[in-house]
């Protein structure tokens, strides 16, 4: 008896561990799927997987027709350069535009120059025996860039050409107009034609049958400090009482009108800027 209980007492024994290592290893098989996850080796593109996935499921789901933003106006430095310099027989086409930012009114501006060289080329070609002069001067400072294109078409007589001007305001990123530079300057524009006829009627003191007819402002220049240089473009003729040997016909002159000091000159290229 003895012995056969020694006997049932190895063999529960031997029992119970043979139920242990079965247990051991059914846990550690059921644990390698977890720890396989958790050292994963390649959590990078884990991570490049799942962006490609959600722009792939924002892409699916835009509506039709939808576009992208459109792109921001290029910012830097405005500047002026030179866009045309020419010299061909008697024809002169000198021309600027403004470089270096990308923006509504910078291609208005040079939109306009482009068609300003445009009728340069035409004028300059046509093979009459006339030729075309177009010449721009400008001003840069820290608060506008001005450019300012005189031009003329030859022979002429009578007609000192018209004046063209395109003024930028760096800081605003806009055109500025005569409105503007009259509301700024404080020179009404009745009180600039005003003074005008009372400076031409002294600039031609020995030859009082001349007349203004018509005075217009062409264009402008800014300069830093708020004031301008106003180009006016003015008829003049002769008076009706003008005897014989006084009549020199209609003519169309160039005049510029400092706001600074109110005063008036004849425009010269020299004087323009």
């Amino acid at each position: 008896m003895k012995k056969l209980g020694i006997f049932l007492i190895l063999g529960g024994m031997c029992a119970s561990i043979l139920a242990g290592c079965s247990a051991t290893q059914t846990a550690s098989e059921s644990s390698e799927p977890v720890s396989s996850a958790v050292v994963s080796s390649e959590p990078s593109s884990a991570v490049e997987s799942t962006t490609s996935t959600e722009s792939e499921i924002a892409s699916e789901s835009a509506p039709e027709g939808s576009s992208a933003a459109p792109s921001a106006p290029v910012t830097g430095t405005a500047a002026i350069t030179v866009a045309l310099d020419e010299q061909d027989g008697n024809n002169v086409g000198k021309f600027f535009q403004i470089s270096g930012v990308e923006n509504g009114a910078v291609s208005e501006i040079n939109s306009e120059i482009d068609d300003l060289m445009d009728e340069y080329r035409e004028e300059s070609t046509k093979g009459d025996g006339s030729w075309a002069e177009y010449r721009s001067f400008s001003e840069t400072n820290s608060k506008y860039l001005s450019i300012v294109v005189h031009h003329n078409t030859y022979p002429t007589y009578g007609d000192q050409g018209d004046i063209e001007s395109f003024v930028y305001d760096i800081g605003n990123e806009k055109i500025v107009t005569l409105d503007e530079v009259l509301q700024m300057t404080q020179k009404p524009e009745n009180q600039i034609v005003s003074h005008f006829k009372e400076y031409y009627v002294a600039l031609n003191e020995n030859n009082q049958y001349r007349s203004v007819s018509e005075v217009d402002i062409e264009g402008f220049a800014l300069h830093e400090n708020g004031e301008a240089d106003l180009y006016l473009h003015v008829e003049t003729d002769d008076s009706p009482d003008a005897p014989a040997e006084y009549q020199a016909g209609s003519s169309k002159e160039l005049y510029v009108f400092h706001t600074a000091d109110a005063s008036f000159d004849i425009l010269y290229t020299s004087n323009i800027l």
